[in-house]
């Protein structure tokens, strides 16, 4: 199952105070997450995403993904416990004068017997609107 998600970061956002979205995903294993930064971030755009404390992508803490007119695909090999497991996906852009939207899809391979059943209750958990 692919999760796409995109995230528009003001311009000008400080690394302190950064852009942050929750990606509500099913329970299986995390495969890949497919990054697009578009043409124009020129460097200046971060994104990290992490599971509750643990930042999962860049593996690294501390650092962040930067670049330019890229389109990424980063394999993994993650466990996501929950039906409806929580991703935090944070994003700074410090100097810039436009904002920016990053694109990124979730790669998942649902674990269980009633993954219809608990992407559903996923989708009936997302507020609307």
């Amino acid at each position: 199952m692919r999760f796409v998600h995109e995230l528009t970061i003001p311009k000008n956002t400080l690394e302190a105070d950064p852009t942050q979205e929750i990606s509500v995903l099913v329970r299986g294993t995390l495969k890949q997450i497919l990054v697009n930064f578009p043409p124009g971030c020129a460097g200046m755009v971060h994104l990290i995403v992490r599971d509750g404390l643990l930042q999962i992508l860049p593996a690294v803490s501390g650092t962040s993904l930067h670049w330019d007119a890229v389109i990424q695909s980063v394999p993994m090999r993650y466990n996501l416990s929950d039906i409806n497991h929580q991703l935090s996906i944070y994003g700074w852009s410090e100097g810039t004068s436009y904002d920016h939207t990053l694109s990124l899809s979730f790669d998942v391979t649902p674990s269980g017997q009633d993954t219809e059943n608990e992407l559903f209750r996923v989708l009936m958990q997302l507020p609307t609107g």
